[in-house]
């Protein structure tokens, strides 16, 4: 939503997005702007476009009090990544980084050791696990020097994609979860997806509105009720 918001619309790069076996990356076009600066960042906020930024705050997509950064951060540090590191020295881009964190990996360990995962199950995950880029390139795979390595598909190679069932990944996980185990708590699902407490009610809110859990009752006697 940053990048969306704060983008220099002049430029024709794309927003960048790099995926590797630790760390994300994305580079933006448009350096800190108005009163921004390195300085005051995150505290300090000026938009460069208004019209953009007034169409997200109608949407709810941002509040546009210069929350936004600090809410991330909160929430990177929550889930043990750290907080994320921003790089000005591009003058004309931003590149934010943001490390993988280990509850990813524990929560591997203990779904594995629940029966949740199977080693053939990630066998295949790191077979496929690969990303398509905006300019159609392939990605995630990293060299022995810790970069991207980025090969172009042709047309007839690119996936076809199909409309999801769930609207995120994390939803979808949360309801597989919550399927295996009707009386899971938030702090077990917490532990076993390896994702924040706030990031799991949105995702049990998401199933609400989908029905797949029941709106009205949604846990009988500490069990989910299910509707699907």
């Amino acid at each position: 939503m940053n990048a969306i918001c704060h983008r220099d619309y002049t430029s024709n790069g794309p927003i960048q997005f790099y995926q590797y076996d630790d760390r994300i990356e994305m580079m933006n076009h448009g350096g800190l702007y108005g009163r921004a600066n390195e300085q005051n960042f995150p505290k300090v906020n000026d938009y460069r476009n208004i019209v953009v930024a007034e169409a997200m705050k109608v949407l709810g997509f941002v509040n546009r009090h210069s929350r936004g950064v600090l809410r991330v951060q909160k929430d990177l540090k929550a889930n043990e990544n750290g907080e994320a590191v921003y790089d000005f020295s591009y003058q004309t881009a931003v590149m934010v980084t943001e490390m993988k964190s280990p509850r990813g990996e524990r929560a591997t360990a203990e779904a594995i050791a629940n029966g949740f995962l199977t080693e053939a199950d990630l066998q295949k995950r790191s077979e496929k696990g690969s990303s398509i880029t905006e300019n159609g390139q392939k990605n995630g795979q990293k060299n022995g020097h810790g970069k991207r390595s980025d090969v172009t598909i042709s047309d007839e190679e690119q996936p076809k994609f199909k409309i999801p069932e769930f609207p995120s990944k994390i939803v979808e996980d949360v309801y597989k979860a919550i399927k295996l185990n009707r009386k899971a708590k938030y702090s077990w699902l917490q532990d076993n997806l390896g994702v924040s407490e706030a990031t799991i009610k949105r995702a049990i809110a998401d199933l609400k509105e989908l029905r797949y859990i029941d709106p009205e009752h949604s846990k009988v006697k500490g069990e989910w009720q299910l509707l699907k």
